[in-house]
């Protein structure tokens, strides 16, 4: 028995969510994000060239670079290439031998999702990446709560990972339309289940926005000291941003941001100004035209 071919199914959106229990907020101060099993083993099933697999490599490495720009540790979730019987257990009568030494490179996660040389690959063993691990320890270790779960299979190491966070008082998101699954209908049944019981399910368009309020002078004061946090350096509110090693895609992600918000940024009024105050400054004069226009739009 082995996992059997995935037929292509629309990616759920907002609209197709269950509605959520509990009201929980992700909080990146809070937050670990988990890839889960995202390597090519388990991606070879479904359709190579299907819009199912191509939007879930594009939702999660979204997340990741939001995690990543807003001081999110990124763990992900691996099976190892060869497993002793005794420690794959009862997975091989279930699902076969999984990952072997004959196909060595399916142990890899998928190019487009590579971990950074900050992020944490830990070894999965069982359908929950609490189980055998050291998920639990690293968590309590840098003061997270709140896991963010992304990857696959939904119905299965998805949903019982966030099980498990909450069985250990750990507030489990599931991105989910950042996730895939064996069919349509067990996608959906997993995003229920979790809201139901163990969770939150939310999409990756909330989390993008989550905790950062970039149209506030605190949350984008926030923002960029966790942006250029790495130099070591207390930010100068007039000095050159670029100075602090910001790069292109992360400023051309927060002018996404503000025109998806109704507030159109340019790319070069940005540049003439690349201080916070100055950010600022453009921001704040965005905003009021933008106000202006929308009391005149009939």
């Amino acid at each position: 028995m082995t996992i059997a071919r995935i037929a292509d199914y629309p990616m759920p959106t907002v609209s197709d969510f269950p509605a959520n229990r509990v009201d929980w907020k992700v909080d990146p101060e809070r937050c670990m994000l988990l890839v889960h099993d995202m390597q090519e083993y388990f991606l070879a099933f479904f359709e190579q060239d299907g819009d199912l697999l191509a939007r879930l490599k594009a939702h999660c490495a979204r997340l990741c670079q939001w995690a990543r720009d807003n001081g999110v540790p990124v763990v992900y979730s691996a099976q190892p290439q060869v497993q002793p019987a005794e420690r794959r257990g009862l997975l091989t009568p279930m699902w076969g031998p999984g990952i072997t030494a004959a196909n060595t490179e399916q142990q890899f996660i998928a190019f487009e999702l590579s971990p950074g040389p900050d992020d944490i690959v830990i070894q999965k063993w069982r359908y929950s990446a609490f189980r055998h691990s050291n998920l639990e320890n690293i968590m309590r270790e840098q003061h997270r709560d709140q896991l963010l779960i992304c990857g696959v299979y939904a119905h299965i190491g998805c949903m019982a990972t966030a099980l498990d966070a909450f069985m250990l008082d750990i507030q489990a998101f599931v991105a989910g339309d950042c996730m895939a699954d064996f069919s349509e209908r067990s996608h959906h049944q997993a995003l229920s289940q979790v809201a139901d019981c163990c969770g939150t399910v939310v999409s990756l368009e909330q989390v993008l926005n989550a905790g950062n309020d970039l149209l506030s002078r605190e949350g984008l004061l926030r923002h960029l000291n966790i942006l250029t946090a790495s130099t070591g350096q207390t930010l100068d509110l007039d000095a050159n941003l670029m100075d602090y090693g910001l790069d292109s895609l992360q400023v051309m992600n927060l002018i996404s941001v503000w025109n998806e918000a109704g507030i159109r940024v340019r790319l070069e009024d940005i540049l003439q100004k690349p201080t916070f105050n100055g950010w600022w400054d453009t921001l704040s004069r965005a905003r009021n035209a933008s106000c202006v226009l929308a009391e005149v739009t009939p």
